[in-house]
């Protein structure tokens, strides 16, 4: 009789999104990208439309052009760290300010923790926008502790500004859709393609 060799145990799903994994894209991708010129928090007025429509804001919040400046420099923070998760060298050079800048947040804006029998997640101590701040800084406690954080990732397409949560299974994934990963491919296959007429040797007269 043949032996049959053992079943090969089946490769691990990647995790699945996270509701603080939509908050934090969500976020990131406030900004002005093709096909939609305006910056959802270009403003104080901006800026509170988008916290209430993520139930962010309360009667009692007082929102300042500061605050919304404060809030562009928090999110242009966040998307120099997801683009270091596909290893986008432009804007490398920013990263280490962007993780001092996180840490500063960190520091200025500390978390609760909330200790249970499931387990302990850590929330805002605090309301108003400070509170706002709170929340997206605990967003992303939320998943390193999930251990999903390297997945959160900015499109490498050069024509694309969007977040997105990489689901592949080994983590791998460098753009959020399957056009703009078509669209890469087809820019750098028509790249390949003048550098080879651009090196063949002129046929002689």
């Amino acid at each position: 009789m043949t032996e049959q060799s053992a079943p090969t145990a089946p490769e691990s799903a990647p995790p699945a999104p996270f509701a603080t994994a939509d908050l934090l894209l969500a976020f990131v991708n406030t900004q002005s990208q093709p096909g939609r010129a305006r910056d959802l928090l270009d403003d104080r007025t901006a800026l509170s439309e988008w916290l209430a429509s993520y139930a962010m804001d309360d009667d009692a919040m007082i929102v300042t052009d500061a605050d919304a400046a404060a809030t562009r420099e928090l999110r242009g923070a966040f998307t120099i760290v997801f683009r270091s998760h596909v290893g986008c060298e432009q804007g490398a050079e920013l990263l280490g300010k962007a993780e001092h800048l996180l840490r500063s947040y960190g520091q200025r804006y500390p978390l609760t923790p909330v200790i249970d029998s499931d387990g302990c997640t850590f929330r805002p101590s605090h309301t108003g926008i400070v509170g706002a701040f709170e929340a997206l800084l605990a967003a992303a406690v939320d998943l390193a502790a999930r251990d999903a954080w390297p997945r959160m990732k900015m499109c490498s397409s050069s024509s694309c500004y969007r977040g997105f949560y990489d689901r592949t299974r080994n983590s791998s994934g460098r753009y959020c859709s399957t056009r703009c990963s078509q669209q890469a491919a087809t820019h750098a296959y028509r790249d390949r393609q003048k550098k080879n007429c651009a090196t063949k040797p002129t046929p002689a007269a």
